[in-house]
């Protein structure tokens, strides 16, 4: 099975890779763009990406994913780079100060990228957007993305369906 995935590594690592790079497309391609699951993105730092099935979506889903996910991950985010900066203190070797450098930079873009995402989510949880699956996937997906009040766009969901 992991051979079809591709790649190398523990399965765990294979697994996750394909999940947050490869998963959504394929899924987009198997449901010819009217995906049943549904890809949260924050952008091309890979801040956050969490899936979702539509058919369990309520409006209350966009509070709860900030709450117990985007707060968690900040949280891990902050330990992460907490440890690295202690790491590069310790290190007299300039090759792993350097990769320690360079993988806290990774992590601070990371961050803002979370912290930008959750003001979105934050904004559009605040609303409470009721989907009707009865309008089907392209009109929902659209619907979930947008303030109903201004009708302003707010990009929280992984591009690839089809605009209404």
């Amino acid at each position: 099975m992991l051979r079809l995935l591709g790649g190398s590594g523990t399965s765990r690592a294979v697994i996750r890779k394909y999940f947050i790079s490869k998963f959504f497309a394929d899924h987009l391609k198997t449901y010819k763009k009217r995906p049943i699951y549904w890809q949260f993105d924050s952008g091309k730092a890979n801040g956050v990406k969490a899936l979702i099935y539509l058919h369990r979506y309520d409006e209350n889903l966009l509070g709860h994913l900030r709450t117990d996910y985007l707060s968690k991950l900040s949280q891990a985010y902050n330990g992460r780079i907490e440890l690295r900066e202690s790491q590069k203190l310790a290190s007299s070797n300039p090759r792993e100060i350097a990769g320690y450098d360079k993988e806290i930079k990774k992590i601070q873009k990371q961050q803002k990228e979370l912290h930008d995402f959750d003001e979105k989510v934050g904004h559009l949880a605040l609303k409470k957007i009721a989907l009707d699956l009865d309008d089907g996937v392209i009109i929902n997906y659209d619907k979930l993305q947008r303030d109903p009040e201004t009708n302003e766009k707010f990009v929280i969901l992984t591009k690839g369906v089809k605009e209404p």
